[in-house]
């Protein structure tokens, strides 16, 4: 989805679970229909820190200004309307088993020590387990 207006989240950002929001313009026009949504705030109610099902960073309960509009996506099917959407850092709120894709031009498993390590390079505490597939196999889950 192209940016529209705006910015979106820059490295130190994620790194620090900054609590910033992208709205799609169907978000922007449904709210904000006669203004422009950038600096105005917004709050996401269910994003609550409830260990071990979702861990939530600092802040990401509260008010986070909109920094960017990305253009819509057809992502519900193309004879539906398109809806309103948030979109946030991915480190603000992470969910159990959230899964993380990586390009690699060799087989997954020759890589995986290596993704492990840049993993807890972040986050010590984080754990990475789990079954690892090549992206055909996983698309058809």
């Amino acid at each position: 989805m192209p940016l529209l207006r705006g910015r979106i989240w820059d490295p130190t950002e994620i790194a620090h679970s900054a609590p910033l929001a992208l709205v799609n313009m169907a978000f922007a026009k449904r709210y904000y229909p006669g203004g422009d949504i950038l600096g105005h705030s917004l709050k996401v109610p269910t994003l609550k820190n409830e260990p071990p099902y979702t861990l939530s960073a600092p802040g990401s309960d509260g008010w986070m200004p909109v920094v960017g509009v990305v253009a819509d996506a057809l992502d519900d099917g193309l004879d539906k309307p398109v809806k309103p959407a948030i979109f946030l850092p991915y480190s603000l709120h992470m969910w159990m088993s959230t899964q993380i894709l990586v390009r690699g031009r060799t087989d997954p498993q020759s890589i995986l020590h290596s993704v492990r390590k840049q993993i807890a390079s972040v986050n010590p505490d984080q754990q990475a387990f789990g079954h690892v597939d090549d992206l055909e196999t996983w698309n058809q889950a």
